[in-house]
């Protein structure tokens, strides 16, 4: 069985919650390990026996031997598939969210009315429970976090700001992703991982699993 080669765009912490079920996964290998430091990476790499270490991330997204690409393979996210957080809020004005943001189309904006006929007024983009009210912008930043790993636009992840036209990064297919996971049991990480690697495989077989577009 041909195993799901990965790669990391990072040298942070959060790793430690990543690279242990991607081993522990039979499906799965992690290959290289990329940061805007090639000395940095090198280290890590060196500490964490990652047989190759990148100087930027654009190497490591050019390297034909990670696979993260097949992931855009399944599919780059679809704006027919609706995810309502239940968190703190979520910044309305985000620049990696504000095209992806839900909008209710059966309300008025502003109108102080229950257009829609659900019981909430004016939730045009949510409602806040807590202070019950259709303003759902974020109180303590962590819906913002959990909102941007559901639907966030762009990736923030350059080897220089502002970014160039030239950069691969613009074109690339492929990304690796470090999830906010941390605090998950090992088993439960490897399991992800397992299903993760499982769920490219089948695509790639012409047997998709966990279809949710119908």
């Amino acid at each position: 069985m041909n195993k799901l080669r990965w790669g990391l765009l990072s040298t942070a912490r959060i790793n430690g919650a990543v690279i242990p079920p991607i081993r522990l996964s039979y499906r799965s290998e992690l290959l290289g390990v990329a940061s805007r430091d090639r000395a940095k990476a090198e280290t890590y790499a060196r500490d964490h026996d990652i047989s190759r270490a990148y100087g930027s991330y654009e190497a490591l997204l050019a390297d034909a031997d990670i696979d993260a690409d097949a992931a855009w393979d399944i599919t780059t996210g679809s704006n027919q598939v609706v995810v309502g957080v239940v968190d703190t809020g979520v910044s309305l004005t985000h620049e990696d969210l504000t095209a992806n943001l839900w909008l209710n189309p059966g309300e008025i904006a502003g109108n102080g009315l229950d257009d829609d006929g659900n019981g909430f007024a004016d939730d045009l983009r949510g409602y806040d429970f807590y202070n019950n009210d259709g303003d759902p912008s974020d109180d303590h930043d962590h819906g913002t976090h959990c909102a941007g790993t559901i639907a966030g636009a762009a990736c923030d992840v350059v080897s220089e700001e502002p970014i160039r036209a030239a950069n691969p990064l613009l074109r690339a297919r492929n990304l690796t992703l470090t999830p906010h996971i941390a605090w998950a049991a090992l088993e439960a990480r490897r399991r992800l991982m397992d299903i993760t690697a499982g769920n490219i495989a089948a695509f790639l077989a012409g047997n998709p699993a966990n279809v949710v577009n119908g």
